[in-house]
């Protein structure tokens, strides 16, 4: 039944656009009928009221000045069209008065309410007019002729055929009236000329060659102002009276044909007129001759051209007018000169020949241009039109085969012959359309009519074959057209949509409207349906299903469905229920994680076990030792008991990270307690830079007021070390490494991310380099045990993988963050202790200062004034005499006026003179003078930047007064040369 449906209304669309194309036919014969205008734009509205179906009634006014006129309007009351006719345009002057002025279409669809009808309502109303619809026609030059006009009987908006028509009738009527206005205007400029050239007699002159004497009739007065009582009858006035420019050439041009054989001259030159300006005059003359040959005398006569060059000026502006008009109504225009065998073709008509605008065009380019299956029977009518006796309507459609491009195009043209009082042919003009377009869509539409049955017979077959297949099948099989509407579903597919998302899906509905009450369900449906009906086949595997109802893992397969033509119809899905298969498949990777995880830490545990176990064993000789050697000692010799001292923390530090190794080899229960994360990383900066090396930077940034977790600080400390040393190696040119923290509160919608994470508040550690970064694939698999993508021998990859098993163990998340060629930053998170202890802090009892000497005079050199105070403020306070310099001038002026100065404290990095410089003049006028370097830079960093030498005295910012007084006295007290 649909299909007979379609079947009609494709032969109704045909039968309407037949209809349209007869009464477009129709309209374009008046175009070139020889009528009166109004003659002419009735007829046209009377076919605009014959092919119409709702009773429209025509009008067209004409524009004259600034009122419209009647023009045609044969449908309409009398008493209406005479009530309009010469109403003025403006902005609110019904639909046609209102059009004109705007130059814009006004659709008024019911009078009775319309503004624009206020003034004019009544009289409408009066004669049972509702609605008017009304269009300016507007020539080629833009310029407004006047309007066209629908009126109804009921209100009534426009459709798509009302705007074709309206279309169709503002291009011809426009094209016909400025086409009657250019031939009425070479009517009059031809008549003008007429009356012109019998009004005005040549001036005619007589010229005695042998005494140069020349007579004027009285025209020469009345064409250019010369009196005959002022003129000299000579030669000579009349060359004077030629323009300069034109002058020698008229000299030689005449006399060339006085003294040759020539019994006539002619040329045109320009003529001065007695008020100064120039006529330009086309001049004739006839040489009289003697027995001998001689010329004697010469009569001839000077004609005015000056009103011809006008009247052809406005001749090719009319012509232009006339050609603008044709192009914009997307007509071809063209006229046969019969007489003088002429073609006039404008660019529009060659290009249906395949010929350029600028290529000349011939009678015989017509001919040749024809098909030659068309060539015979387009001439016969051509013929037919220029015929005396018969002349019939050149009507024809034919073939064109382009010139130029050689292509095939189908023209429609038509046109009549124009003949002489004596019955003559002097003319055949006509128009032509490109009508290529209209004969491909015709055929088109009859071989969908020829081959309609067998292609319904093909989709009823086809219809019934995927029918049987999708029933036969036991996966769930779901077929949709372009418009997501399902065009099949099986049972099995029906009854699994359901159980999932509460709803019976069925054939014709639209999947994504029956899922408008789960958008996100909805937004993962289109976009994988949006694939396979983008002619994407493909296989993904996904989870599905209202998760308060039931969420299942399917395997699903896509393919395109296409017609027996091979054009695509839509697309087809086979799913299968994976989702026992995926769970089983999540177990089996998690246990073969575990057991790989397993092996490689029972691999690492014995080799870390066996190392922390020897040095153990040496590190207790060396521990036991240094306690018996304190003992010996006493207090008796304080500083040999400050070296043991020393020796034996160091043994002792050793021995924390032999138990380290020790924790980490044998997986034994951590031993969290309350960390400060601040300190910690302050306390590892010797470590850091240590093992960082002289080509990288570190630099730390920690946060105030920093919350404290709860975690094993030794394990913690192994963490940091683990993400500086990766970072170190990701720099193999040097670089910077930054070591933040920071309080941060991960929220639920992140959490909800990552599995086992709880949403609250943590404590950040971010380790960031500036090395080569890495690429998605190597940041999925960077915690992996033993994977590395360093050099054999130079990674075990299982730093990161101990990073993560501390942090997942002590309940937090560590993420990575890296582009290649950017760095990488890796964040660890630890989660707030909150409670008593949280903001406890062990009190830590203060240590002995080293006091100086009061005789001891410390030079401070500092170009930065907050902590040039600082340090003399600590000086001051642990004993010394400080005097200070801001720069390495003042400096030396201090050095030179106290001989005192034991010590000069200076920074590295200064304006103009460094530190290393100032040192080096210090000791060259003082060599006794002890040096110490303080700097922002780690010292390794400032030996490679060639900053200092290796082997000074240098103390780190930021330092403390204890690693000042310490610093100091250790500088003070080192013997000479030491």
């Amino acid at each position: 039944m649909r299909r007979q449906e379609e079947e009609e209304e494709r032969r109704t669309g045909a039968e309407q656009t037949e209809a349209f194309r007869a009464f477009q036919n129709r309209v374009l014969e008046l175009v070139i009928e020889d009528r009166l205008l109004e003659d002419t734009l009735e007829q046209m509205m009377r076919e605009v009221e014959g092919q119409s179906t709702s009773g429209v009634l025509g009008s067209i006014l004409l524009l004259d000045g600034s009122h419209l006129r009647h023009g045609a309007g044969p449908s309409l009351p009398e008493a209406y069209n005479a009530a309009i006719d010469g109403i003025p345009i403006g902005p609110a002057v019904g639909s046609c008065g209102t059009a004109a002025f705007s130059k814009a279409p006004v659709y008024v669809s019911d009078i009775g309410t319309s503004p624009l009808w206020a003034d004019f309502r009544e009289l409408a109303l009066s004669h049972g007019l509702r609605a008017c619809w009304s269009t300016p026609l507007i020539s080629g030059s833009d310029e407004v002729l006047g309007t066209f006009a629908m009126y109804y009987r009921e209100p009534r908006e426009p459709v798509e055929g009302d705007l074709a028509v309206v279309d169709l009738i503002t291009r011809t009527a426009a094209l016909v009236i400025e086409r009657r206005k250019s031939d009425a205007a070479l009517r009059d400029t031809a008549e003008r000329y007429r009356l012109v050239a019998r009004a005005t007699n040549d001036a005619v002159w007589d010229w005695h060659l042998a005494d140069n004497y020349v007579l004027w009739n009285e025209a020469l007065e009345a064409a250019y102002g010369h009196a005959r009582a002022d003129v000299e009858t000579t030669g000579a006035w009349w060359i004077e009276h030629i323009h300069p420019d034109d002058r020698q050439r008229i000299d030689t041009s005449i006399h060339a044909a006085i003294d040759g054989c020539a019994e006539n001259w002619t040329d045109e030159y320009r003529f001065l007129r007695a008020d100064g300006g120039y006529a330009e005059v086309l001049d004739r003359g006839h040489i009289i001759r003697g027995p001998d040959g001689q010329a004697i005398r010469m009569i001839g006569a000077m004609l005015d051209l000056t009103h011809r060059r006008r009247t052809e000026a406005a001749l090719q502006e009319s012509e232009e007018r006339l050609r603008l008009a044709v192009d914009n109504a997307e007509i071809g225009f063209w006229d046969v000169d019969v007489v003088n065998d002429i073609l006039i073709w404008p660019p529009r008509t060659k290009a249906m020949f395949g010929i350029s605008a600028a290529a000349p065009a011939t009678m015989q380019d017509f001919y040749n241009g024809l098909h030659p299956d068309d060539r015979d029977a387009t001439s016969a009518v051509y013929a037919a039109a220029a015929d005396p006796d018969q002349r019939a309507l050149y009507d024809v459609e034919y073939r064109t085969v382009g010139r130029e491009d050689g292509i095939v195009r189908w023209v429609a043209a038509k046109g009549r012959g124009v003949f002489d009082d004596d019955g003559r042919c002097i003319r055949v003009i006509g128009t032509a359309i490109d009508i290529t377009e209209r004969k491909r869509l015709e055929q088109a539409l009859r071989e969908l009519n020829e081959t309609l049955e067998k292609r319904v017979a093909d989709a009823v077959a086809e219809r019934k074959l995927l029918a049987d297949l999708v029933e036969g099948t036991d996966a769930f099989v779901q077929v949709a057209g372009p418009d997501y509407r399902w065009l099949a579903i099986n049972k099995a597919a029906s009854d699994e949509f359901e159980r999932i998302y509460g709803m019976r899906p069925q054939v014709g509905q639209s999947m994504l409207k029956v899922l408008d009450g789960y958008p996100e369900h909805r937004a993962a449906v289109a976009a994988v349906w949006g694939r396979a009906l983008a002619g994407e086949e493909f296989t993904e595997v996904g989870e599905f299903g209202d998760e308060s109802r039931d969420r299942r893992t399917y395997e699903m397969k896509y393919n395109v469905l296409r017609d027996s033509a091979g054009r695509q119809i839509g697309a087809y899905q086979f799913v299968y229920d994976v989702t026992e298969r995926a769970e089983e498949q999540r177990r089996l990777a998690a246990m073969e994680e575990a057991l790989r995880q397993a092996q490689k830490m029972e691999a690492v545990g014995q080799l870390t076990g066996g190392i922390a176990h020897d040095f153990n064993n040496m590190l207790a000789v060396v521990i036991g030792s240094l306690d018996l050697l304190g003992r010996r000692i006493g207090a008796g010799d304080p500083r040999a008991k400050r070296y043991v001292d020393a020796a034996t923390d160091g043994a002792r530090r050793a021995a924390t990270l032999t138990q380290r190794l020790l924790a980490f080899s044998r997986q034994q229960p951590l031993k969290p307690e309350t960390v400060d994360a601040n300190k910690l990383v302050a306390g590892m900066s010797d470590l850091l830079r240590h093992s960082l090396g002289g080509d990288v930077r570190l630099e730390t940034v920690l946060a105030g007021g920093l919350w404290r977790t709860h975690a094993d600080p030794n394990q913690l400390e192994n963490v940091i070390l683990n993400l500086a040393i990766n970072g170190r190696d990701a720099m193999p040119g040097g670089g910077r490494l930054t070591i933040e923290t920071a309080n941060c509160h991960l929220d639920a919608r992140y959490t909800s991310t990552h599995l086992g994470l709880q949403a609250g508040h943590y404590v950040l550690i971010a380790v960031t380099d500036t090395g080569a970064g890495m690429p998605p694939n190597i940041i999925a698999k960077a915690f992996d045990p033993f994977f590395t993508t360093k050099e054999v021998g130079k990674g075990t990859g299982l730093g990161l993988s101990q990073v993560y098993g501390f942090v997942k163990q002590s309940g937090g998340h560590v993420k990575i963050y890296s582009e290649p060629g950017e760095g990488t930053t890796i964040k660890v998170y630890l989660p707030r202790l909150t409670g008593a202890d949280s903001e406890h802090d062990e009190e830590q009892p203060l240590s002995d200062l080293p006091f100086g000497d009061r005789q001891e005079v410390v030079l401070v050199v500092e170009d930065e004034p907050a902590v040039r105070q600082f340090s003399v403020d600590a000086l001051t306070e642990l004993g010394y005499q400080v005097l200070e310099a801001d720069g390495a001038a003042a400096a030396l002026r201090l050095l030179d006026a106290h001989p005192e100065i034991a010590l000069m404290f200076t920074d590295v990095v200064m304006p103009e003179v460094n530190g290393a410089k100032l040192a080096e003049e210090a000791r060259r006028r003082r060599p006794d003078l002890r040096v110490l370097f303080t700097t922002g830079y780690t010292r390794n960093a400032v030996v490679h930047n060639g900053v200092l030498d290796p082997g000074v005295e240098m103390i780190g910012k930021p330092y403390t007064i204890e690693e000042l007084a310490a610093k100091v006295r250790d500088v003070l007290d080192a013997p000479e040369g030491g």
